[in-house]
Order: C-alpha cells, then structure tokens, then sequence
C-alpha cells in the first residue's frame, strides 16, 4: 500500500511525539527513589551519603545547616516544610546547634506509629555515630540504615501503611494516554479522510445551465 505524502508528514510529526512519550512512561517509576543532598554546612561526603540513601525505596532529602541555632523548634518546622511527595524521608542536621531532626511523611508509606518509631530509631543511631566518632558522614548513614532497616521490616511484617496522600490534579499516565489517544484518532481520521478522496477521485464538475 502506498502512502501518500500527507499520511507520510503526519508519521513524521508522531512518531517522534510517541517515543517522547514512551521514554517518559519507561522513566517515570525512577523519580521514586530520588536524593537530594544539601550540604550547607560543609560537613558531608555527598557522594557516600547519596549512594547510601539511593538504597532506600523512598526518596530522601538531607540537608545540613547552622541556620536557626538558637530555635531547635524552628529548625524542627524548617525540616518538616522540606517533607514532599517526592522527599517522604527528611534528614535535617544544624551543625551549630549540634542538633539533628528527622521526619517521616505520609508519603514513605508507613503508618503514623511505624513512622514515629522509624524516625526515633534513626534519631538514636545518629547520635551513637556521633557520640564515639564525630562524623557527620558516618552518623547520617547510620540514620539511613537505621530507616532502611524500618521500611523494610514493617513491610515483611504487614504492617498497616497508611494510604498515600490523593493529588487533586490528574497524574502524568493518564494524561500521556490522553494525549497518545488524541494524536491516533487524529491520524486515523485525517488517513481515512485522505484515503476517501484518493478512491472517489476529483468531484465531476457540473456543467453551468444558462
């Protein structure tokens, strides 16, 4: 079957379009497991504290600071407005303030408990790390290995999680499938509709009645 080159245009504006779009739907599931390390404070190995963390199933954010010294609340808040659905897991350390904080979002999957156990238990083998090496390095990936730990366990056990937070808006999958179904019905239509016109032909002009 021959293609004509209107059918052949539009392959060339959709094939492009739809590899895009698989690309993104293939992609998509990594963002789960993203790390965002914040080293203000100048006290990390990023590098061995974001390959430790990437082990984790949910995304971690950890940011070290000597901001708010004086208000461990503040610094508290300030860690807790960092939890998002991409970061669930926020690690928060004021070097001045010699003082760590970690939150647990709804996000990790845990119920509110589980969390507040996880996040106590990460607390405590922060501070043993720092209490016999002061390293912050180490102490952080004692935290995390303290949280792998915790999400694995409460998920061997069947633990009731609680159910993740509803997005008012539409997620990427839908609207990518939408848009893969405006494109096909568009190329079909604009195929049969050019296809019509090759097998009737030109329309026989009627002659002018005087």
């Amino acid at each position: 079957m021959k293609v004509s080159k209107p059918v052949r245009r539009w392959l060339r504006m959709t094939v492009p379009l739809a590899a895009l779009v698989t690309v993104l739907l293939v992609a998509g599931p990594a963002w789960a497991g993203t790390v965002q390390v914040q080293d203000d404070a100048r006290v990390l190995n990023a590098t061995t504290v974001q390959h430790d963390a990437a082990t984790l199933p949910v995304g971690v954010y950890i940011w070290t600071t000597t901001q708010d010294a004086a208000s461990k609340p503040a610094f508290n808040t300030a860690v807790s407005n960092k939890i998002s659905a991409t970061f669930p897991v926020v690690i928060g350390v004021n070097t001045q303030a010699r003082h760590e904080s970690i939150q647990i979002g709804p996000r990790a999957g845990l119920s509110q408990s589980a969390a507040v156990s996880a996040a106590s238990r990460a607390n405590k083998a922060f501070v043993a790390t720092m209490g016999h090496s002061n390293d912050y390095t180490a102490a952080v990936t004692s935290a995390l290995d303290s949280l792998r730990t915790s999400l694995a366990a409460d998920k061997d056990t069947g633990l009731t999680r609680s159910a993740p937070a509803q997005s008012s808006g539409w997620g990427i999958v839908p609207i990518v499938v939408l848009v893969i179904g405006v494109i096909v019905v568009v190329f079909l239509a604009v195929a049969i509709l050019i296809g019509r016109r090759r097998v009737l032909g030109p329309r026989p002009r009627t002659p002018d009645r005087h």
